[in-house]
């Protein structure tokens, strides 16, 4: 998994941006939105991954499962913007202890890692015809649960948390993007938030040492799970997802 080390560090940077964002929307005072934002944080983790790689994200949806798209939750979303600007602060302190937090942060970051994997390996890719690759995004939807079930995350939660903590700039792209996310008009003044700055910042937190022996356990956890379900047609496996796996 050696390329994986050279993923964009943009990517990295919307991975963890997507998790901040899932986990914020916990404290939006509203019924429904935290499951919301937290299915549309995936969703666009999986279509902003994909297209970076060449991918479109049709035939994509069993990734990241359904909106809530109800006529309720629509209204729910145009509820006065004061309820939807969080207090982001919140999440630095406590991403570590509440429960559920640090689970919403991590997943979405770990899932686009997971789709820019697949395609890397050929476990999707542009040739397939649509319902092979639907099929096919059933299965690394399969295999990412799995590999995200054995899993510890504590130094993911803890950088996360160090990012938050100490990033001005991330924190003001968190609420941005949420409000995006949400289908919410955003602030002049939190527009083009996504400095070079933060940007280089995370990807260097997310490309750190420190993290790399975990990524690379959750990447092999990932690509046994693909080989364990991925078959061709004529019942062999997908040579680099074998090799991935090994």
């Amino acid at each position: 998994m050696a390329a994986m080390a050279d993923m964009s560090e943009t990517l990295r940077y919307e991975w963890a941006l997507a998790g901040l964002v899932a986990a914020a929307g916990r404290f939006v005072p509203l019924p429904l939105v935290h499951g919301i934002l937290r299915s549309r944080a995936e969703r666009w983790v999986v279509r902003r991954t994909a297209a970076s790689c060449g991918l479109g994200h049709h035939d994509l949806d069993p990734l990241w499962g359904g909106d809530l798209g109800t006529q309720l939750a629509r209204k729910l979303l145009r509820a006065p913007l004061t309820l939807l600007l969080f207090p982001v602060r919140r999440i630095a302190a406590i991403l570590s202890s509440v429960r559920g937090v640090p689970q919403d942060a991590v997943r979405p970051l770990l899932l686009g890692r997971a789709v820019a994997t697949a395609i890397e390996l050929g476990h999707l890719s542009p040739a397939q015809a649509p319902e092979e690759r639907a099929a096919r995004a059933r299965e690394l939807r399969d295999a990412f649960d799995r590999a995200y079930r054995h899993m510890d995350f504590y130094m993911l939660r803890a950088a996360l948390a160090d990012l938050m903590a100490a990033t001005p700039g991330l924190r003001v792209a968190v609420h941005a993007r949420a409000l995006a996310l949400l289908g919410r008009d955003v602030p002049p003044e939190r527009m083009d938030c996504d400095s070079e700055a933060t940007i280089d910042e995370v990807a260097a937190k997310l490309g750190g040492s420190e993290l790399r022996e975990l990524f690379e356990r959750f990447d092999r956890e990932l690509a046994e799970g693909l080989a364990a379900g991925e078959a061709a047609p004529d019942g062999a496996r997908s040579p680099a997802v074998e090799a991935a796996a090994r």
